[in-house]
């Protein structure tokens, strides 16, 4: 009954989560498949199952905040202008806003908020660098970012998985936590099919 209870909260949170996706440029099952990945990473590096569920949860909701920008900023085609740009760097805002309240595992909000921080700390909302960006964060902005790159874009199409991974190990150290694109490389070597696209698992299998 309890696991019952918390596929049917998850199906609920990927729901409204897929909302959110269908203002986005993304195709459908972004969340489910940055889900998938960032699950595989956390257990990689040692999460406990409380954690790992957090994750679970903080991928599915990681860009929720977007419900409050434009749909002319989120389906632009082509770079964004200075006041755009700022504008869209408000989601992680609005998605701990959105939050507030709801009694959810740490890691969730600090996924929501900081899974655009940077390493080098050129990201936002915080501009945090190193270790000082949470982990659960660092785990679903490469799991985002792998995504991103593998899925197909109006304005360019999917990159195979293998150039996906170079191009995720070459920003490691400055975009990305170098721990956690060693957990991704050991995860293509000991489980590939989990990265191809075709492959990925959704929330609600």
């Amino acid at each position: 009954a309890h696991d019952r209870a918390r596929r049917m909260h998850l199906e609920t949170i990927a729901a409204l989560s897929r909302a959110i996706e269908a203002k986005d440029d993304y195709t459908g099952g972004h969340v489910e498949r940055v889900s998938t990945v960032a699950v595989a990473l956390a257990e990689r590096l040692g999460c406990s199952p409380d954690e790992v569920d957090a994750v679970e949860i903080g991928a599915v909701l990681h860009d929720i905040g977007k419900i409050g920008i434009p749909e002319s900023i989120l389906q632009k085609d082509g770079p964004l202008d200075d006041g755009e740009w700022a504008l869209m760097k408000r989601h992680p805002l609005i998605s701990e806003q959105i939050l507030t309240g709801l009694d959810l595992h740490p890691f969730v909000g600090q996924i929501v908020r900081s899974s655009h921080e940077r390493i080098d700390g050129k990201g936002y909302p915080d501009g945090l660098a190193s270790e000082s960006v949470p982990l659960a964060a660092r785990i679903v902005l490469v799991a985002d970012a792998f995504d991103a790159l593998t899925s197909h874009r109006p304005y360019r199409p999917a990159r195979p998985v293998d150039d996906a991974l170079r191009e995720v190990q070459a920003n490691a150290g400055t975009q990305f936590c170098p721990q956690v694109v060693a957990a991704l490389e050991e995860i293509r070597r000991t489980a590939p099919g989990l990265l191809e696209a075709g492959e990925l698992t959704a929330l609600a299998s």
